[in-house]
């Protein structure tokens, strides 16, 4: 499958911790990419991949992620994460190496 994606390599040899960042309804892999100097002092590698679905934006384009249904029910695997916006780490736990970073509600956590 090929993937559309920006990334930020930051300077120096790695491994570099990682940031996966989800790009918004509407905009594209180049919309989170300007974040990625500030992210970790800019000693992360950032990847923004861009979501596969054509979004019209009236003379412009957009993508997404999946298919909106318009007001209908959702199907079971469109559900959003229960974990959004609470973090799952604990004390004493190691830090993983890499992150998600949602732009939106209407994002994905992936990590």
């Amino acid at each position: 499958m090929d993937l559309l994606h920006t990334a930020y390599v930051p300077p120096g040899d790695g491994p570099h911790p990682t940031v996966l960042a989800l790009h918004g309804w509407g905009a594209s892999a180049l919309d989170l990419l300007g974040l990625a100097p500030h992210l970790g002092r800019g000693h992360h590698l950032v990847l923004c991949p861009q979501g596969g679905i054509e979004v019209p934006l009236g003379g412009a384009s957009g993508w997404g992620w999946f298919p909106l249904t318009g007001g209908g029910p959702r199907r079971p695997s469109s559900r959003p994460c229960s974990s959004y916006g609470r973090s799952s780490m604990r004390r004493n736990e190691p830090t993983p190496s890499t992150y998600s970073a949602p732009s939106s509600p209407g994002s994905a956590r992936a990590a």
